[in-house]
């Protein structure tokens, strides 16, 4: 009997240390901007996948990097010539794109996918080396024009966005409500991220949605994420 329950005691000792092991040895997939460069650093043969739109990756890219739209229609045929075995580097714009993609991927087969955290935005902030083919757009404001609305208005909302951002979308009706309940006290300023990578860099913006609040030319706060009209209306009043 007592025999029996120290071979059973061992058998669990070594399920345990068998799973301690395993836990140890689980593959870090989820990483900085930094991490991230140095992995694909280290790979000579490394499959970097850009999951933004086409749009998107003509203003700015990562050296290497292949462009299939997570969001298109297409995107499982696209990436059909990534190779399966082999590591794949999945980057966007702030991460949230990414995320999906590599976990859609994971299950589809592909064995080891890492994404890049905070995607481009941590990478610009890193000072991180970034590709440009084309001309960008002509920019929507500039530091010296946004500081000029500020001066002029007294309550100034200022909304950082990207039309592919979920979050930002539903932030829109609840801005565009209070600005027109507001329309002789508060103006709604509006700036699209994907155009604008400068400014971002100038005023530390590197997630989206990110509302600055302003009044009586002075920043009272900063809103990051999902916030309720009473929550805005609230950062206001006081």
């Amino acid at each position: 009997m007592m025999k029996s329950v120290i071979v059973k005691l061992a058998v669990v000792g070594f399920i345990l240390l068998q799973a301690c092991n395993s836990n140890s040895q689980q593959i870090k997939t989820s990483l900085s901007a930094t991490e991230f460069s140095e992995k694909i650093k280290g790979d000579s043969n490394a499959q970097i996948l850009d999951v933004r739109t086409a749009g998107e990756y003509a203003r700015g890219y990562i050296a290497g990097s292949k462009n299939v739209d997570w969001n298109g229609s297409d995107f499982d045929k696209n990436i059909e010539s990534i190779i399966k075995d082999k590591p794949v580097y999945v980057y966007c714009l702030s991460g949230m794109r990414s995320a999906e993609a590599a976990q859609h991927m994971r299950e589809s087969g592909y064995k080891t996918v890492f994404e890049m955290d905070g995607g481009l935005l941590q990478w610009r902030k890193a000072g991180l080396p970034e590709i440009t083919q084309a001309a960008p757009k002509k920019l929507t404001m500039t530091k010296a024009q946004l500081d000029s609305i500020i001066q002029k208005n007294n309550i100034v909302f200022v909304d950082f966005y990207a039309d592919w951002c979920g979050p930002c979308k539903k932030m829109k009706p609840v801005l565009e409500e209070i600005a027109t309940e507001k329309k002789d006290s508060l103006l709604l300023l509006r700036i699209d991220a994907d155009l604008n990578p400068l400014l971002m860099r100038q005023m530390y913006i590197d997630e989206l949605p990110t509302l600055l609040i302003y009044k009586n030319h002075q920043r009272k706060s900063t809103v990051i994420g999902i916030a309720t009209k009473e929550e805005l209306l609230k950062n206001i009043a006081q």
